[in-house]
């Protein structure tokens, strides 16, 4: 963090005492930071949108089908390329068509079979969401109870050192 070589003769001395009060952890935010900033929770997220999508698509495989056609060609172009240029430029030898196409399948089995798997799968997606932002919050309160354990050690052990040193003053002062 500060730059420095891994070994050498410098010396870091502390400017400022450390804080040595309770820690105040503010449980909401942390765990609002937690499930938002999680590589793994957002991995999981990511795959709940991309299962969502993939029941979207399947969904839309169970509705009918609605196309709109149009085709405009030329027949014929004559017999050397002056020929073929005036029909291009004629409207005599053309041919369109207009239309709409509309299907729907009896029965829709695999459509049905594929909408069905694709809410098995999104629904595996949001549970494993659900579990991993449950282990994450668990890990986020095993971290903060770690950090009072560790406040309450340095005050025992704070308060353990200060009566020593009130043991020795007194011990020097009777010998």
């Amino acid at each position: 963090i500060l730059g420095l070589p891994p070994v050498g003769d410098q010396r870091v001395e502390v400017a400022t005492h450390p804080f040595q009060g309770r820690v105040a952890i503010d449980w909401d935010q942390t765990l609002y930071v937690a499930l938002n900033e999680r590589p793994d929770v957002i991995r999981q997220r990511l795959s709940v949108h991309a299962d969502q999508l993939r029941l979207l698509i399947a969904h839309n495989g169970l509705l009918p089908q609605l196309d709109g056609r149009a085709l405009w060609r030329i027949n014929g172009l004559g017999e050397d390329l002056n020929q073929s240029l005036q029909v291009l430029g004629d409207s005599e030898f053309t041919d369109w068509h207009l239309g709409f196409v509309f299907r729907h399948r009896l029965g829709n089995h695999q459509a049905k079979a594929d909408y069905q798997n694709a809410e098995l799968r999104f629904a595996r997606s949001q549970a494993e969401l659900r579990q991993v932002a449950h282990f994450a919050s668990h890990q986020v309160a095993d971290s903060v109870r770690e950090v009072d354990f560790a406040h309450q050690q340095y005050e025992i052990s704070r308060r353990r050192t200060k009566a020593a040193r009130i043991w020795v003053e007194g011990a020097e002062q009777r010998y």
